[in-house]
């Protein structure tokens, strides 16, 4: 990387408030932004059919309802691309949801990443 590049990193990398504003998925702009730049990235990528990503989106365990947020900020913008691969990362949260009582317990923990899964898994046409 750069000197820009890592001072570009390292601004977005410990502020919260300018990750939300521009890659995040279910801000105040739902997630547009993060959008139009992702497919400025995948439009790229489709100039040589040898090129390939995987990107990664965050579930936080937060609620039941992050996952269907998330899918409907990648219908909204369509966000599919045969040269993408969607990574879903699960980062370990769940002390720190504890602590800010966001959850009760790590059932309701796991619930909140899996309840909708099967729940999708059932029903798909829900």
């Amino acid at each position: 990387l750069s000197s820009s590049q890592e001072k570009l990193h390292n601004i977005v990398q410990h502020n919260s408030q300018i990750r939300n504003i521009f890659l995040a998925t279910d801000n105040f702009m739902q997630g547009r932004y993060f959008a139009e730049l992702t497919k400025r990235t995948l439009e790229l990528y489709k100039l040589d059919e040898f090129t390939f990503s995987e990107s990664r989106l965050q579930i936080f365990g937060k609620s039941p309802s992050e996952w269907h947020n998330l899918a409907m900020w990648f219908d909204r913008y369509g966000m599919a691309s045969h040269q993408n691969r969607w990574m879903i990362h699960l980062p370990r949260g769940y002390a720190k949801l504890k602590r800010q009582r966001v959850v009760a317990n790590f059932a309701d923990y796991l619930d909140n990443i899996f309840q909708p899964l099967w729940e999708v898994s059932l029903h798909p046409a829900q």
